[in-house]
């Protein structure tokens, strides 16, 4: 079951397997941007609050769990 702020905050990450919880995120947000929720099963994963966010991308920089930049990479090759 989400949570209301969950359903009003974007996930960082589509898939939670792709996430390992670390924080990296949340801790390098330069405006605070980003929560780290509880799902139901008790785990933590990044929300961003979109009002908040200032689409810096540091926090897909500092990800040392998924690669985001082979991610946009596949995506732009599949748009041509």
């Amino acid at each position: 079951m989400e949570t209301k702020q969950m359903a009003e905050a974007k996930r960082l990450c589509s898939e939670k397997e792709k996430c390992c919880g670390c924080f990296a995120c949340y801790e390098i947000c330069p405006v605070k941007a980003i929560a780290m929720l509880e799902d139901t099963e008790g785990f933590l994963y990044p929300y961003i609050d979109e009002a908040k966010c200032i689409h810096c991308y540091l926090c897909r920089k500092v990800c040392p769990f998924h690669d985001f930049a082979a991610e946009s990479t596949i995506s732009e090759e599949a748009k041509e």
